[in-house]
């Protein structure tokens, strides 16, 4: 058989250069396609994350001081066996219930300390950076289904970087951790609209 009636007897759906994209002859570029879904996000973490980290260790001095001591009053408490539905500040009279808001932050902040044996304030920064490194990633996901990718680099980016968001995304308080629920419920009520799961009304019910 000629090369010619071996190339007309091929099904149109039939990949001609597979071996090629995926052997040992795939070039920089096939690899690179491949993986720039996972690559962008991760990249897009990476940064804000980075930038977050700076000074982990630093006191507790900046921006609203007294709510990032009261929110740390309570992850300590709480590490020391305080109640969830109880928590408290250590401000007189005695016992001071602080019951701003449901302490699930200083719960995580408490129990991160706890694992990772790193002081308390940095543990709760960690949780705030760490928050809305993802906050970024989920941004950049839901408007990349709307817009494309380009914007959607552009979005994440912008709160990456953005001096407010980096400022309370480090800050030993809530806020950083809200913005990531907020969005996160967004992003899962966006794939239940599409896909109609209901896991994922679900889970915007819970981010929200």
């Amino acid at each position: 058989m000629s090369r010619l009636a071996w190339l007309e007897d091929l099904s149109p759906d039939e990949p001609l250069h597979q071996e090629a994209c995926t052997g040992p002859q795939a070039t920089a570029r096939d690899r690179l396609m491949r993986y720039a879904p996972c690559l962008l996000p991760t990249a897009l973490f990476l940064v804000a994350l980075a930038i977050r980290l700076i000074d982990l260790t630093q006191p507790l001095v900046e921006n609203f001081i007294d709510r990032q001591v009261h929110t740390a009053m309570m992850a300590r408490n709480l590490a020391r066996g305080g109640s969830l539905f109880y928590p408290q500040i250590d401000i007189g009279p005695f016992p001071a219930y602080y019951m701003l808001e449901f302490p699930g932050y200083p719960a995580v902040a408490a129990t991160v300390a706890f694992v990772t044996r790193l002081p308390l304030d940095a543990a709760g920064r960690l949780v705030s950076a760490l928050a809305m490194a993802i906050a970024c990633v989920l941004l950049y996901d839901l408007v990349r289904c709307r817009e494309g990718v380009r914007t959607a680099v552009l979005a994440g980016l912008t709160l990456a970087v953005l001096p407010v968001s980096v400022r309370y995304g480090r800050a030993f308080q809530p806020d950083a951790t809200m913005i990531a629920l907020v969005i996160a419920g967004v992003w899962a009520m966006d794939r239940w609209a599409e896909r109609g799961a209901r896991v994922w009304l679900a889970a915007a019910t819970l981010s929200i």
